[in-house]
């Protein structure tokens, strides 16, 4: 048996990160990743969780996590609104799968900033087993094993109101911020910023503007991105694009 991981990294708009999560919202609508044609067993599910203003959540809440496919190569239909009910249809039949992340069995706390869930973590009611969502080509009869078949994930937040992904890193550059082309350096303010970006990371806006990519965080103070697609005012607060980050581990048959 082969082995394979696979990184996967959400997108929740800015306009909605720093409104509350309630019972039954949506926390990230479907997601596209490819797996190597042919089959696959979901074996394991990792969750990195930003915490809020640099701050692990403690309150942590339970992930429903739902598996689809394409069928005649259309992708799922919207689950809904992020941070909303999930209302919406046209996507019952795309479902393969799912995974649950609960707040007992699943979390794997100790680090100061973030929240990790591993559905092979046996908690306090050691009731967390694996996944075991098989992934497979759905027309053997013309498949050529070549290439790669797309898949899809999506999650909703289960529990309180305890989950946000403000970040509290204001820009601190009096004269603001223009757009530019090439890598640019911003002084921030607020949160350590190391403690809410990391190189890779997608910087957005409150907005839900793309700021760029992080190349480097020298310092809590001082964050490098590869450009400035959007301009950016004196306080205006950097968020970070996908705020949970997924590991999705497959054994290939």
């Amino acid at each position: 048996m082969a082995y394979i991981n696979k990184q996967v990294k959400p997108i929740i708009p800015g306009n909605l990160q720093n409104t509350q999560f309630s019972n039954n919202d949506i926390l990230f609508d479907w997601t596209a990743f490819d797996l190597p044609k042919g089959s696959a067993l979901l074996k394991n599910v990792v969750a990195v969780i930003r915490g809020e203003d640099g701050v692990a959540t403690i309150t942590p809440q339970h992930f429903h996590m739902f598996f689809a496919r394409s069928i005649n190569g259309v992708a799922p239909a919207s689950l809904g609104t992020v941070n909303s009910t999930a209302n919406g249809t046209g996507f019952f039949n795309n479902i393969i799968g799912g995974a649950l992340l609960d707040k007992a069995d699943a979390i794997i706390d100790g680090i100061d900033a973030i929240t990790v869930y591993q559905s092979g973590h046996a908690g306090t009611a050691g009731t967390m087993g694996l996944p075991q969502v098989a992934f497979s080509t759905e027309d053997f009869s013309t498949a050529t094993y070549k290439g790669f078949e797309r898949y899809y994930v999506a999650a909703i937040h289960h529990g309180g109101n305890g989950l946000n992904f403000t970040t509290g890193v204001l820009l601190n550059q009096g004269s603001n911020q223009a757009t530019a082309t090439g890598s640019t350096t911003l002084t921030v303010d607020g949160t350590d910023a190391r403690k809410v970006f990391s190189v890779g990371d997608v910087m957005i806006d409150t907005s839900n503007a793309t700021i760029g990519t992080v190349t480097a965080v020298a310092s809590a103070t001082s964050i490098t991105v590869d450009a400035v697609a959007n301009a950016i005012t004196d306080d205006d607060e950097l968020l970070v694009q996908s705020p949970v980050g997924l590991q999705l581990s497959f054994e290939l048959a």
